[in-house]
């Protein structure tokens, strides 16, 4: 029901993962990740495990098919899961279990990872792959556009629901207390839940202070 893109900028250093979804509030379980350590999406019969212990992971060093490895390599239910990886060099990988809904499927490309289940078929990954390839600008911009492109593609062969975008880079050094989450917008119940997202986005990078108001 869900269809992400997981990627490494390394022109600001960041990491970020944008996602959408035919169910509410997509934002609030699939995107993790840290500064300097990686980004995880995790998704389809998702596991929050995946993400705290993918975070783990990468943090002790583990490439990003790695820590695949590790996640899936003991858990039974692995066949019913998805995850898409970056770690902290750029690498990445992508996991589809094989009793996923279909169509259900990923790829890693050269700094970026995408995936996608129950999705209206295998050119809704391929377009994602193509937009964010051929994107340039801001990272926000470049991963909306592959979302949008997945969007446009077909989506979530059941609908549209949710979307979010989530980005970490090192913080300002007058905020510290941001975490290093340098963006995170999420549209969690509307029709097209995208397009809400890059009008969002297009706003907070017009101002800025719109995104860490009290």
């Amino acid at each position: 029901m869900t269809y992400s893109i997981v990627a490494f900028d390394p022109d600001t250093a960041s990491w970020g993962v944008a996602v959408a979804s035919k169910a509410m509030c997509v934002g609030a379980h699939v995107p993790w990740g840290s500064v300097g350590v990686g980004a995880v999406a995790t998704q389809a019969w998702h596991d929050l495990r995946y993400g705290y212990e993918g975070l783990a992971a990468l943090h002790d060093g583990l490439a990003a098919n790695e820590v695949i490895e590790r996640l899936t390599g003991t858990d039974a239910e692995s066949i019913y899961r998805q995850l898409g990886v970056v770690d902290a060099k750029g690498r990445t990988a992508s996991f589809t279990g094989p009793e996923c809904l279909p169509w259900a499927g990923g790829f890693a490309g050269d700094g970026w990872a995408v995936q996608g289940n129950i999705l209206s078929g295998p050119h809704v990954v391929d377009a994602m792959a193509e937009a964010y390839e051929a994107s340039r600008g801001a990272f926000a911009s470049r991963l909306l556009t592959a979302l949008l492109a997945g969007d446009r593609a077909g989506g979530d062969r059941r609908g549209r629901q949710s979307a979010s975008v989530k980005i970490w880079s090192a913080p300002p050094t007058d905020n510290p207390d941001r975490g290093g989450i340098a963006l995170f917008l999420r549209v969690d119940d509307a029709v097209l839940p995208v397009d809400d997202l890059q009008t969002m986005q297009a706003r907070v990078a017009e101002d800025p202070g719109l995104l860490f108001c009290p």
